[in-house]
């Protein structure tokens, strides 16, 4: 119950990422399109609420908070999503780019997880190693983008999202329960110089 209170936040995110990749091999189109024009309302409505705070503010206070700025941003942005939504359908492959990018970062920050488990000796490196590997070869394929129809391209994607997800759960459990071996003895004696003499 501990573990699932201090990471409930980021297993919920995961079961979405799921959720949203079996809606892209189902419906992309579709799905894609709600997705977009909800951001929109999303950022319409926090456009509504800086413009009304910046004239319900002090002039000199709105004038730093620059609220009308934001709200006006967020008008424009949040606009274009619902009566132009098609058009980021019709780019998919440029989202798709950002995407691949987006999971190749997160595939070197598991390289880290293995090389930390690595070094803290938890003998729970492989896990670590086999998520790293796959998001970085899916991160690669999807930048690459190899596939003859943009059906297979949504398809490919959604399956990544999917396997992303399971793979991050996993990980989030495994790192939870590991225990670092202590450190040589050695090691904390050193340390402890250091501080010593820092001080």
């Amino acid at each position: 119950m501990k573990f699932l209170r201090e990471k409930g936040g980021r297993l919920a995110a995961f079961l979405c990422e799921v959720l949203i990749g079996v809606l892209l091999i189902v419906e992309p189109v579709r799905f894609t399109s709600v997705v977009i024009i909800a951001a929109g309302v999303l950022m319409c409505t926090m456009a509504a609420l800086n413009i009304i705070r910046y004239f319900k503010a002090d002039p000199a206070a709105a004038a730093v908070g620059k609220n009308l700025y934001r709200g006006l941003t967020f008008a424009l942005f949040g606009l274009f999503c619902i009566f132009f939504s098609r058009w980021f359908i019709d780019t998919f492959a440029v989202i798709s780019i950002v995407y691949g990018i987006c999971i190749l970062l997160a595939g070197l920050n598991k390289v880290q997880w293995t090389v930390d488990a690595l070094r803290l000796r938890t003998g729970t490196w492989i896990p670590y190693a086999v998520c790293a590997a796959v998001t970085v070869v899916c991160a690669v394929i999807i930048l690459c983008n190899p596939f003859g129809t943009m059906r297979a391209l949504w398809l490919f994607t959604g399956i990544s999202l999917i396997a992303e997800a399971v793979m991050d759960i996993v990980s989030m459990f495994i790192k939870g329960k590991e225990q670092p071996q202590p450190l040589p003895p050695a090691v904390i004696t050193e340390g402890a110089t250091t501080n010593e003499t820092q001080v």
